[in-house]
């Protein structure tokens, strides 16, 4: 479930709606003086930018992240638009043609590529030429007005007001306009979150859903053991994975095409330790140090090349010894990079809290909850961010007598049971009217009920099959 959806949804409305107000206060105060000076590269130039923002916006609107900057920017072309057509003025159709044409060009292939980071950039950038160009229109426009004899301040009146709304309208393209880099999710929990089976449930997904695939990183002394393949084969042979140990770490990259067509991965990583409290940018160029003077390397290129998986694994081929010697600060580092550069982060909530939630449980959920929130602050609100809650069948029966239960409703009672009360969890919620954040519950089971035995007591089996309960919702999520 989106937290805090009503309240974004009213509070983009009220943007759209300043954005609609703005252009049509902006029209009736530009067209008049645009009418005074509007040579023919001028009029090309605005026309052309005009139709690439435009259509730039409407490419927007099929990512959520940038579907209320797309909106904005369309309302406050189409009034432009009708006054520049209606009053014949500053408008030329064969350039404004071209302008949507690139739009449209520049729109399918960073959509098709999902990169709508690119696409609003491209977006802003048309924004802003245009409206450069109708400043020195306007302006120049005013200064023609004040050299003729019949001297009034009118028209100084109309220039000031325009650039006051002009000036308005760029932060509100400047703070809403966004893009994020869609293809890349990133998954990130503390130690125990239950990494390792939501890893399994999401190459299940990957596989089976989005033609996927696997590219594994793993360190540690078993490797075998770490693979997916060989975990799989554990757990169908009634073997939970084990936890990852000190001295592990295992990258999981998976990748795929959303409708055949558009690529998408997520990594998820697996290790030994707790790094959650130490992600910060003091802490990474500490650890970037620390590699570097481990394996002489310089420390531009651990910077630009630490979130690579691929890379670490050629550190780790060429430098096994050294790299084992400095692993937490190599954890540490990709984790950091890749929180900045993926567009999408999904955090991740043991249900284990909620087991022992009178009992440490609690305590465990302030403190998690309060480094996910620093961690947004951190990373910025381009990006689109979720809770993900692991081993909800450990805490909450999902299905009732063969029926399962709604999932939404789910979700509800444990945010309200269990997480309503956490102040640091308030903060995320608080956050949520500035950036998208989802809260989900999940596990790679649907049931691990108590069942009658033949011996007539009761006990607990252990699956011996991933069958992934809301794992759709997290793929959902990201593509």
């Amino acid at each position: 479930m989106k937290l805090r959806r009503k309240e974004a949804l009213v509070r983009f409305g009220v943007i759209i709606a300043s954005g609609f107000i703005i252009s049509i206060i902006f029209s009736i105060l530009a067209v008049p003086l645009l009418g005074l000076w509007a040579p023919d590269i001028m009029s090309v130039a605005a026309s052309f930018f005009l139709g690439l923002f435009t259509v730039s916006g409407m490419g927007l609107l099929a990512e959520e992240r940038s579907r209320g900057g797309g909106g904005l920017l369309i309302v406050f072309a189409l009034p432009i638009l009708m006054a520049l057509v209606d009053n014949a003025v500053n408008f030329n159709a064969v350039w404004f043609g071209i302008g949507c044409a690139a739009g449209v060009i520049g729109a399918v292939y960073w959509i098709a590529q999902n990169k709508f980071d690119s696409l609003a950039s491209t977006a802003r950038l048309g924004y802003k030429l245009f409206g450069a160009t109708i400043l020195i229109q306007i302006t120049a426009a005013t200064i023609l007005l004040l050299n003729t004899e019949t001297y009034s301040t009118e028209p100084i009146i109309y220039l000031v007001a325009a650039v006051i709304l002009f000036a308005i309208m760029t932060y509100l393209v400047g703070r809403f306009v966004h893009g994020i880099r869609a293809s890349n999710v990133f998954i990130f929990g503390p130690s125990n979150s239950g990494k390792t089976l939501l890893m399994l449930a999401l190459y299940n997904e990957f596989v089976k859903n989005l033609g996927g695939t696997a590219n594994e990183v793993i360190i540690a002394a078993d490797e075998k053991s770490m693979q997916i393949g060989d975990l799989l084969a554990e757990l169908d042979r009634g073997t939970l994975p084990r936890s990852t140990r000190q001295g592990e770490l295992g990258i999981y990259v998976f990748s795929g095409k959303k409708m055949g067509i558009i690529p998408v991965s997520l990594t998820i990583i697996d290790y030994a330790g707790e790094h959650t409290a130490n992600i910060n940018e003091r802490e990474y160029k500490g650890a970037i140090s620390a590699i570097s003077k481990e394996i002489n390397v310089p420390e531009e290129v651990l910077n630009e090349e630490i979130g690579n998986p691929t890379y670490i694994k050629g550190l780790h081929d060429k430098y096994r010894s050294e790299v084992g010697r400095v692993l937490d600060q190599v954890v540490l580092a990709y984790i950091y990079k890749n929180l900045l550069t993926s567009g999408k982060v999904l955090f991740l909530v043991d249900g284990d809290h909620m087991v022992r939630f009178h009992n440490g449980g609690r305590s465990e959920l302030i403190d998690n909850c309060g480094h996910y929130s620093r961690i947004m602050k951190l990373c910025g609100d381009d990006k689109k961010y979720g809770l993900v809650v692991t081993k909800t069948d450990t805490f909450y029966t999902l299905n009732d007598y063969g029926r399962e239960l709604d999932a939404e409703q789910i979700e509800q009672d444990i945010y309200k049971e269990w997480f309503s009360e956490i102040v640091t969890f308030q903060e995320i919620n608080n956050r949520a009217l500035d950036m998208p954040i989802y809260f989900y519950a999940t596990s790679a089971f649907r049931t691990r009920q108590p069942i009658t035995v033949n011996s007539g007591g009761t006990g607990t089996v252990t699956p011996r099959h991933i069958h992934p309960w809301r794992i759709d919702e997290i793929v959902r999520f990201g593509f």
